[in-house]
């Protein structure tokens, strides 16, 4: 208001994005250091070596403060402060022998072998102060805190990557073109009888535009069919899953806070403000590869000299071994460990068509246009009993959850289901609002559920004979995978003016919007007696809010991405710039949505969690060539 007050609906209202903005420090300085030396040499012709040594080094300090108004942590504790520091080297030793010749003009042959070694280091030191007097110097006297509850934490880790690879390229008469590949790659990560991992893969393309009978139907500046198959690996976890961790925890005892040292370490929390410590560091020595094994079939196509170009592909991919965690019966006195279990597949399609509309002297109009659609499915999450799958009564759907535990909901949002697309939504369906207490109880409601204004949630699990809405009600409720993907970028030149603008997209996808009943703009359409609409629940501070379809909006959104327009002005070969484009740019100009958040492109999960706004940003400039 006019004298700088936020207006909240109480105290304990952290959703104001005003109070975010101007409440929550958090700045990262960093320094970077990358360098690069590369020799090559041609020791006979068509015979050449190459090395290449990078070295990259990294520090950066992150200092982050959290009033006492901007979150429900932060305000039980009376401020939060940080400081993080981190360093980090790479260092990526390659080299690597090429051959290529071509024989009796027919015959092109091509051929690689090398190695690499890759390092990776990185160190952390964090501290965490809580407890001011007040807000008003943020982090920069961390001393200032409550001493019985400072935080100090570091961290320590490295891994090392050794590849040996090779690949043969073949092309006749420039028509058929043969590729094959074969990687040897070990990784520190994986147990001494699992550190290697080997990865063939082969392609094979036709190039019918070549062929006489092909150039003489005169219609195809490019036709080429593509197939290919390969393996690869992913090595994505951190280091030390396959050795026995140790850890710390602090207690207190005898008057003073006591540290115990011994096997297993916090490997997440989860329930209601982190309460619940999940316990990881069991050893598994026989952690390997996960691998991906694809196929490939593609052609690319030519028309009217080149200026209509269209690329088409569809793709088959099938992943084992997966790298996950799992969670363990509560006999082994440890909650997850890294397993290979597990088998995903994915399959889509991926077109681009590029061209040239009209051309002439003065006009250019061109674009492109990509489109892709990928459907993904878990086919298998190993053994149900070893690795503790649940199952939906109601379907016999073995699954188990993703993630952490939503505090709002104090449920995990998301599942890998058998049979199903990966992440989706598991919770309630609803029907509206109650809006009677017999309406509630009649539904199979309790409590303060049944009342009028909650949510009304429906008995969908006939099994157990009862008439109540319980966890057996429980189904998918979204997918956050999204049916196809495009953008489109339209180029158009006029004389000395130019102009562009890039529109993406994604369609199908759901969202669940953790913020929708913070919505400033939806509270007023509460649930009243006034007001007894079906739509939205009544204010209840003390609602214990399930996890339902009525937090999953349709994600599907269309944004001007950028938008261009320059002008270019000529000089004469004797000045000293040949020529000066002035232009101006809007970056995430509009969004064309009906997603009530403020941006609908979220992660992988689906989740939606607030924060800021995704900002527009005008650009005015001038490019000068010399």
């Amino acid at each position: 208001d006019e004298d700088g007050n936020y207006f909240v609906a109480s105290e304990t209202d952290f959703g104001h994005p005003l109070i975010i903005s101007d409440n929550v420090k958090n700045e990262t300085q960093g320094r970077d250091l990358i360098s690069s030396l590369a020799a090559e040499w041609e020791i006979v012709e068509g015979l050449k070596i190459r090395t290449q040594l990078n070295y990259n080094y990294s520090t950066s300090v992150q200092d982050v403060y959290n009033a006492s108004n901007t979150s429900q942590e932060a305000h039980d504790m009376n401020g939060i402060a940080q400081m993080n520091n981190t360093l980090s080297q790479d260092v990526l030793s390659e080299t690597y022998v090429t051959f290529q010749r071509t024989f009796a003009d027919r015959h092109n042959l091509s051929v690689m072998a090398g190695h690499s070694f890759d390092y990776n280091m990185g160190r952390t030191l964090g501290t965490t102060a809580y407890d001011f007097v007040n807000d008003a110097l943020g982090n920069e006297n961390m001393g200032a805190g409550n001493p019985q509850k400072n935080v100090i934490n570091n961290t320590y880790q490295n891994s090392k990557l050794l590849s040996f690879y090779g690949r043969l390229n073949y092309v006749l008469d420039d028509k058929y073109l043969f590729t094959f590949t074969m990687r040897a790659d070990g990784s520190s990560k994986f147990g001494k009888n699992n550190k290697w991992g080997y990865f063939p893969s082969g392609a094979v393309s036709w190039k019918l535009h070549n062929e006489p009978w092909m150039q003489k139907l005169n219609v195809f500046d490019e036709f080429k069919i593509r197939a290919s198959w390969g393996i690869s690996g992913n090595q994505g976890i951190s280091p030390y899953q396959t050795l026995n961790r140790y850890g710390t925890e602090k207690y207190w005892f005898a008057d003073k806070w006591q540290t115990a040292i011994g096997p297993g370490y916090e490997a997440g929390r989860e329930g209601a403000n982190d309460r619940y410590i999940l316990w990881g560091g069991i050893a598994n020595p026989d952690l390997r590869w996960e691998s991906t094994r694809q196929w490939n079939l593609g052609v690319d196509l030519a028309f009217f000299k080149r200026r209509l170009r269209v690329t088409m592909d569809y793709y088959d991919k099938y992943t084992t071994d997966l790298l996950r965690e799992k969670y363990l019966p509560l006999s082994s006195s440890y909650d997850k460990m890294w397993v290979n279990d597990g088998e995903i597949r994915n399959r889509g399609i991926e077109l681009t068509i590029d061209g040239v509309a009209f051309q002439n002297r003065d006009w250019r109009v061109g674009g492109t246009f990509v489109f892709s659609r990928n459907r993904n499915k878990v086919l298998s999450l190993g053994n149900a009993v070893q690795t503790g799958l649940k199952t939906d009564l109601r379907t016999g759907m073995q699954y188990e959850y993703y993630g952490n535990q939503s505090e709002q909901f104090r449920a995990y949002t998301n599942i890998l289901a058998v049979g199903q697309p990966m992440y989706v939504f598991y919770g309630y369906r609803t029907d509206g609002i109650v809006q009677s207490l017999a309406e509630g109880l009649s539904a199979g409601l309790s409590g303060d559920d049944a009342q009028p204004g909650e949510f009304k949630y429906v008995d969908i699990y006939d099994g157990d004979g009862l008439e109540t809405v319980d966890e057996n009600d429980m189904c998918i409720i979204g997918d956050p995978n999204p049916d196809w993907m495009a953008s489109l970028g339209i180029d158009v030149s006029w004389r000395r003016f130019d102009f562009s603008i890039f529109f993406n997209g994604v369609f199908g996808n759901d969202v669940l919007n953790t913020k929708r009943f913070d919505q400033p703009s939806n509270m007023p359409m509460r649930w009243t007696t006034d007001n007894p609409t079906n739509s939205y629940p009544r204010l209840n501070a003390n609602r214990q809010t399930k996890l339902s379809d009525w937090w999953v909006e349709d994600g599907s959104f269309v944004r001007i991405q950028t938008m261009t327009l320059g002008y270019s002005i000529p000089f004469s070969k004797k000045d000293a710039a040949r020529k000066i484009r002035l232009y101006v740019s809007a970056d995430n100009l509009y969004t064309f949505t009906g997603f009530e958040g403020y941006d609908p492109e979220v992660g992988m999960t689906g989740i939606y969690s607030g924060g800021y706004p995704r900002l527009r940003k005008w650009t005015f400039g001038a490019d000068f060539t010399f």
